[in-house]
C-alpha cells in the first residue's frame, strides 16, 4: 500500500468517525442519550484522535511515494551493475 492509498484510507476513516460523532452529539442535544451512547462517544473520540495522529504522521512523513515499477527498475539496474562488475553506483546506495 503506498502513501497515497494510506492517506485516502485514513481520510475515509476520519470522515466516517466524524459522521458517527455528529450523530452521537445529536442524541446528546436531543436529550435521548444514555450511558451507552456516552461510552460510544468517548470511544469514537479516541478513535478519531488516533486516526488524526496517524494522518498527521503520514502527511509529515519523509518517505517518498515511489511506484513499485520505479523501485523494481532501480533494483534491476543495480543487479545488472553487480553482474557486470560495474557496481560503483551501489556505493552511493550503501
Amino acid at each position: 500500500m503506498n502513501i497515497t492509498n494510506i492517506k485516502t484510507a485514513l481520510h475515509e476513516q476520519e470522515k466516517v468517525l466524524r459522521k458517527k460523532l455528529n450523530n452521537l452529539y445529536g442524541f446528546i442535544e436531543d436529550g435521548t442519550a444514555d450511558d451507552f451512547d456516552r461510552q460510544r462517544l468517548a470511544e469514537t473520540k479516541k478513535e478519531l484522535l488516533s486516526i488524526s495522529t496517524a494522518l498527521a504522521e503520514v502527511e509529515n512523513s519523509s518517505i517518498p511515494d515511489l511506484p513499485k515499477s520505479t523501485i523494481m527498475e532501480y533494483i534491476e539496474r543495480y543487479r545488472a551493475d553487480l553482474d557486470a562488475g560495474t557496481a560503483d553506483n551501489l556505493k552511493a546506495l550503501v
